[in-house]
Order: C-alpha cells, then sequence, then structure tokens
C-alpha cells in the first residue's frame, strides 16, 4: 500500500502543490522503479500479467457471490420479518444491505481498475475511499452492536426487556447514528484531514495510513480505535455468550436424568429442554462463527494500519492480503447464516430450486413447499 520511496506527495487536484503528509507507497518495497501516485502514477500496468489476472479473477468471485449471497439473506429475511419481528433479525437486513453495497459499488471500482486507470480522475479515487471507508466503519459497528444485543438479551433479560422490547424505537436511533457517524468518518479525508490515495496493488482508495501530520494522523488512529474496540466488544461479548449456553447445559438436567413427574410431564418437559438445548447449541455456534470470522477478516487489517502509520513491518504483499480479507467479510456474512440457520438455509435452497425450475424451462421439479412455508 505505502513505500518508504519519495520524499514529496502531490495533491490530487494540484500536481504542483506538495503536502507535508509521508511518503506513500505506490509501489512494492523490492521496487527498483519508484512512482508516486501523482504525478507519475503508473497504475496497475505495473502489475505482472499473472498477478493482474489471479487478483481480478479472485475479487470478480467475491463481488458475485457477495452480492448474490446476500440478496438471498435479504428476500429470506424479509419473509421472517412478516412472522417474526425481532432485534437480531432486523440487525442482520442492515448488515446484509451494508455487504449488499459494499459488493456492488466498493468493489466493483477496484475490479474495472485492473483494467482502466481509473484513478488517474482524483474523484472516482474519493468515491471509492468514502465507500470502502464508510461502509467497513458501518458494517464494524453493526456486528458489533449485534454481539452486543444478544449479549444482554441473554445475560439480562429484564433490562432488555425495558429497553429493547418489540414496541421500542431505540435500536433505530442507534442504528441512525452509526449510519450518520460512518458518513462523517468517511468524508473526513475528503475534507483535507488524510486524503484518499490508491494502494497496492494500484486497483483501490482508502486513505493514507502513513500520513504523519497532525490531521491525517488523526484519521489513522481513529480507524484503528474504531476497529480495534469492535474486535474487543465482539470478542467479549461472544466469550460471555458461550458461557451461558455451556452453562446452561450444565444447569438443567438432561432428558435422561429427567425422573421426577409423571410420564406425561416428563415427556413434556424432556421436550422442552431438548427444544431449548437446540437453540442456545445453535446461538453459540453462530455467535462463535461470527466472532472467528470477523476477527480473521479484520485483525491483520487492523495491525497493517498500525505498522504502516509507525513505519515498521512494510510489505505491500500482506497489505494486499490484509485488503482482500477486508473485503471477504462481506461475502462469508450470508454463507455463515446459511449454514447454520435452519430458516435461511431451507429459504434460500427453495429460492435457488425455483430459479432452477424456471431456468431449465420447467424441467426440474419445483419445490413442493412456498419460500413463507420454508421459513416458518
Amino acid at each position: 500500500m505505502n513505500n518508504d520511496a519519495g520524499n514529496s506527495s502531490a495533491n490530487v487536484s494540484s500536481p504542483t502543490l506538495t503536502t507535508t503528509s509521508s511518503p506513500y507507497r505506490s509501489v512494492p518495497a523490492n521496487a527498483t522503479t519508484q512512482s508516486l501516485p501523482y504525478p507519475g502514477y503508473v497504475g496497475p500496468a505495473a502489475l505482472p500479467s499473472w498477478l493482474q489476472a489471479l487478483a481480478s479473477v479472485t475479487l470478480f468471485f467475491m463481488i458475485t457471490v457477495g452480492i448474490f449471497g446476500n440478496i438471498l439473506i435479504l428476500i429470506v429475511n424479509r419473509y421472517i420479518m412478516k412472522r417474526r419481528k425481532t432485534w437480531p433479525t432486523i440487525l442482520l437486513r442492515w448488515l446484509a444491505w451494508t455487504d449488499v453495497l459494499n459488493c456492488s459499488i466498493g468493489l466493483v471500482i477496484p475490479l474495472v481498475g485492473y483494467y482502466v486507470d481509473v484513478y488517474s480522475i482524483p474523484a472516482l479515487c474519493d468515491l471509492n475511499g468514502i465507500v470502502l471507508f464508510g461502509l467497513s466503519v458501518a458494517s464494524q459497528l453493526i456486528v458489533a452492536l449485534m454481539s452486543a444485543e444478544r449479549c444482554l438479551s441473554l445475560l439480562q433479560p429484564f433490562s432488555y426487556e425495558a429497553h429493547f422490547g418489540p414496541d421500542s424505537k431505540k435500536m433505530y436511533y442507534i442504528l441512525g447514528s452509526i449510519g450518520l457517524y460512518s458518513l462523517v468518518v468517511a468524508l473526513l479525508p475528503t475534507f483535507g484531514l488524510n486524503r484518499n490515495v490508491p494502494h497496492y496493488p494500484y486497483t483501490f482508495c482508502m486513505f493514507d495510513f502513513t500520513d504523519t501530520t497532525p490531521a491525517g494522523r488523526f484519521v489513522v488512529y481513529l480507524n484503528f480505535i474504531n476497529l480495534s474496540g469492535c474486535l474487543v466488544i465482539i470478542v467479549v461479548a461472544n466469550v460471555l455468550i458461550a458461557v451461558y449456553a455451556w452453562r446452561f447445559r450444565q444447569v438443567f438436567p438432561t432428558p435422561e436424568e429427567d425422573n421426577e413427574g409423571t410420564d406425561g410431564r416428563r415427556g413434556s418437559r424432556r421436550r422442552q429442554v431438548t427444544h431449548d438445548r437446540k437453540l442456545q447449541t445453535r446461538l453459540a455456534k453462530l455467535t462463535l462463527a461470527v466472532a472467528t470470522c470477523f476477527t480473521m477478516c479484520w485483525l491483520l487489517f487492523a495491525v497493517r494500519i498500525l505498522t504502516n502509520q509507525l513505519q515498521v513491518w512494510l510489505d505491500d504483499n500482506v497489505d494486499f492480503l490484509a485488503a482482500r480479507l477486508m473485503s471477504f467479510n462481506s461475502v462469508i456474512n450470508p454463507l455463515l447464516y446459511i449454514a447454520i440457520c435452519r430458516p435461511y438455509r431451507r429459504g434460500c435452497w427453495v429460492i435457488l430450486l425455483t430459479m432452477f425450475h424456471y431456468l431449465t424451462c420447467r424441467g426440474a421439479r419445483k419445490p413442493d413447499v412456498t419460500l413463507p412455508q420454508s421459513v416458518a
């Protein structure tokens, strides 16, 4: 993303105006020919052909799966909300919309950038930086809110019901604040605090991680604190939920150990305990999967922001891997819910079978159940 080379940086709108920010690495650290993004920026043409093809193919795969998977989740989510409108379902809808926008607007421009030097137009670099930065912050905060909401609902159910009951509007205010905050933070580089620059491999723009001016460092450390804080909240909340689910298994007797009451009462209790245990186990698996995937996708990116700012461990290939993992989070989210949550899995399966039925001119068998019935 950033190289040690070069002691001058040009302003995007005025190539002759120099700034006091730290040098920006637009070429790999081991390159012999140095090139600044403005002027003298060569773009993705400097990449080896094999790397250009591999990176563009993987990005195209992520865009396709991310958009299609999240749209499936949104369709199924709509029918689920008609039957039971809960805050986890609402938060999931917001997260899915964030991922759809990220996979479409945020990643399509970098995909085109592998073959067309789109960032020769500074406005496109700013647009891509605003979209990626803003949606990244929104995604981080929504996932942290989802984890905190589930943790509060399980550990403090009465307080949760009092403040976030079915008729409460507080969660909408929180979500609105997240959207506004994400937009303001994403616009900071365009207001003169830091700047949006092309990062290796020259196909996506975001704020300059190596900017050493006071305003530039403010943006860098603000994003680092946001990401680190969300990671801490997600990990702590999901650990508490996992501990709660484990204690639930210990406190409640197994059906075989429950020998009290008549046969009818024993059978009814056995069914209730089995049902509650399945719900808690599914919740523990889902929260653990979300926490693990989110940490794997975002932890390296947070580390790279800090190391680039401190000018230690400079490696463009690692930066590229961190950016890919960051984008992959928008792809893995719908797959997690499809794999773990039965209503989403059954609903998506019905949609896919119905699509295949009509694509084959009704040659394939149509599903026996409708989409509303599958998520009931």
